[in-house]
């Protein structure tokens, strides 16, 4: 169970650091 938990988290933040490279990208072009 802790190691599913785990791969949440880290799917989780993989999907926060792309949406926080995303925010940057779109913030600079525009």
């Amino acid at each position: 169970m802790s190691d599913v938990s785990a791969a949440v988290i880290c799917l989780f933040n993989i999907k926060c650091l792309f949406w926080l490279i995303y925010v940057v990208l779109v913030l600079y072009l525009v």
